[in-house]
């Protein structure tokens, strides 16, 4: 028969180091993976919330526009809608910019010359004086939809811009 299954003192505490060590190995690597895991689950929400405001900028442009072309805005609500969509544009490519170092100037030509294009109209004068909607001529809806054909990439351009980068 053999000898009996016995563990010396040294044997003992051997034995319990390494299954000490792996238990402990094995709960930070657990949590590693759970930190690098949250950090990587709240860097893709970020992102999302930066590109569904861009996408939300855009369909408000969009939307916009479509209105203008029939005929659907009062004169004296564009200023006004301009200015408002240009605090949130700035607000959101700022904050944007801080996080993820895309152009927070990207949009304001685009805004501008959206702008300029409708108040600068003889619809717009036409409108204000007579308190009624926009009724742009064909050359003024050409004019706007050459801009918007100019302009409307820059936002892809940003939504790539913040999935590419890495947050900072």
């Amino acid at each position: 028969m053999g000898t009996p299954c016995c563990l010396t003192l040294n044997q003992w505490i051997g034995h319990s180091l390494t299954l000490i060590g792996i238990v402990v190995g094995a709960l930070v690597a657990v949590w590693v993976v759970k930190v690098i895991q949250n950090k990587l689950t709240d860097d893709r929400v970020l992102k999302d919330y930066f590109i569904s405001e861009i996408k939300d900028i855009r369909d408000q442009y969009r939307s916009f526009v479509n209105d203008l072309l029939k005929g659907a805005v009062e004169a004296k609500a564009v200023m006004s809608w301009f200015k408002l969509l240009n605090i949130r544009t700035t607000d959101l490519m700022t904050c944007a910019k801080a996080k993820y170092e895309v152009n927070h100037l990207l949009f304001q030509e685009y805004h501008y010359d959206l702008l300029a294009c409708i108040t600068e109209s003889e619809a717009m004068s036409a409108s204000l004086a007579n308190s009624s909607t926009l009724n742009l001529s064909q050359n003024e809806k050409s004019q706007l939809i050459n801009i918007q054909q100019q302009y409307l990439h820059l936002f892809n351009e940003a939504i790539i811009a913040i999935n590419a980068s890495n947050a900072k």
